[in-house]
């Protein structure tokens, strides 16, 4: 009799397991997924003084990769590996503001700060792979090199964009501030975080004698702007 119930028991296991549906593997998302907002929708800022630029140009977006989040699920004979979703890196070109002699004081991604500092040009390294709940709570988060091109009439190509494009389709945009997200991990959802920058710019007193006057607070002297 108790061998009658065991195989019962074994063969109820059995059609329990069998009648299991497998959870169906989630798929990567393409660059085709990817939604951003094209540089013709609105013009490139003119900017004095400091202000939040909360509506960058996206100029160029490309270089997509993923890697697979993987769970580790337990079950009666052990335990496996699931994919249940992907990490996304990416890179992104963002027009700010016309030059030159932008800085830059913030980057925000969404309502989360990810950088916050002075940088007159050049490689600024985030490492917040957390700052949207990571891959558990939330949306993951960002890291990697965010490279910030100030608007000089001097600036130059960015490599980046010249390795993964061609030279011949990368201009400096001289006279124009903008930043490249360098193949940056940029979450684990097909919806980027809105991205925003705080940047300053005081326009340069034609007269050496005033030069102090250019900057009032973080503000710049409207008397400047007008000559320049």
């Amino acid at each position: 009799m108790i061998y009658f119930v065991l195989a019962l028991m074994a063969l109820s296991i059995y059609m329990n397991i069998r009648g299991q549906q497998k959870p169906q593997k989630p798929t990567a998302a393409g660059l085709e997924d990817f939604s951003f907002p094209s540089a013709a929708e609105r013009p490139i800022q003119v900017l004095a003084g400091t202000r939040r630029i909360s509506g960058p140009n996206v100029l160029w977006y490309g270089d997509l990769r993923n890697t697979a989040i993987k769970q580790v699920t337990k079950g009666m004979f052990g335990s496996k590996k699931t994919v249940v979703g992907y990490r996304y890196y990416m890179g992104v070109q963002l027009g700010m503001c016309h030059g030159p002699d932008v800085m830059l004081r913030e980057v925000k991604f969404g309502d989360d700060v990810a950088w916050s500092g002075l940088s007159t040009g050049g490689a600024i390294l985030i490492n917040k792979p957390t700052l949207f709940g990571g891959d558990e709570n939330g949306s993951g988060g960002v890291s990697g090199t965010l490279r910030f091109h100030p608007g000089t009439w001097t600036q130059t190509a960015n490599d980046y964009l010249v390795s993964k494009v061609g030279s011949d389709l990368v201009s400096s945009i001289r006279g124009v501030s903008y930043c490249v997200m360098e193949g940056m991990y940029i979450g684990n959802s097909a919806s980027p975080q809105a991205t925003s920058f705080v940047v300053s710019r005081f326009p340069k007193s034609p007269d050496e004698r005033f030069k102090e006057y250019e900057q009032i607070g973080l503000d710049a002297n409207p008397a400047f702007l007008c000559t320049r």
